[in-house]
């Protein structure tokens, strides 16, 4: 099990709370490797923008140049390090700019997440009866202690970790059948 990477810099949390390159670092994570060319066809935005953020991914430590994929030295190939990333919130609550961006950024991760659920479900019709059997959405009402929400999150993060795992395998072999699966959970105490 690959361990996430903590954050544990300010201006770092920075660079994710902008959307574009939210959807830049999760383009990147499902293709694996890409050019700004490609990933602007993803994104729906030119190249020189896109390569503008990717550079600011770098520059945080999400994404980084793969040299050994270009073929003729102009162009740009990315990736993201395959074992992620992660941070608390209570991290940066010492100061009011830690707390701001803490918010900042998981905002915008939430906001791409909810997002591509959105267009799953506007969409739904245009996948096989297959992928729309396997797709699902679970929601649990529950009376919990700190200490239990703590242990599900480490016992939900294993279960995500080891199909990260078998999927980060799958891309070095023959994948036809699959297709990119986003899978997505919150935990947090609330009032009803």
């Amino acid at each position: 099990m690959r361990t996430p990477r903590p954050i544990a810099d300010v201006s770092q949390l920075k660079a994710l709370a902008h959307p574009l390159r939210v959807r830049l670092l999760y383009a990147l994570r499902a293709e694996g490797t890409a050019t700004a060319s490609q990933l602007g066809q993803i994104v729906d935005e030119s190249p020189a923008s896109v390569s503008y953020h990717l550079r600011k991914l770098a520059d945080a430590g999400f994404a980084h140049e793969a040299p050994d994929l270009g073929t003729d030295g102009r162009e740009r190939w990315w990736r993201v390090p395959e074992e992620g990333f992660s941070w608390s919130s209570s991290d940066f609550e010492g100061t009011p700019e830690g707390r701001a961006a803490s918010n900042a950024a998981k905002q915008a991760l939430v906001e791409n997440q909810f997002a591509r659920q959105r267009e799953y479900d506007s969409t739904s019709d245009s996948w096989s009866d297959e992928w729309k059997q396997a797709s699902f959405s679970t929601d649990h009402v529950l009376q919990l202690t700190a200490e239990e929400a703590d242990r599900m999150r480490e016992e939900l993060r294993a279960v995500l970790s080891k199909w990260n795992e078998h999927s980060l395998d799958r891309k070095k072999e023959d994948h036809a059948g699959t297709e990119h699966v986003m899978v997505f959970a919150h935990g947090f105490p609330y009032n009803p």
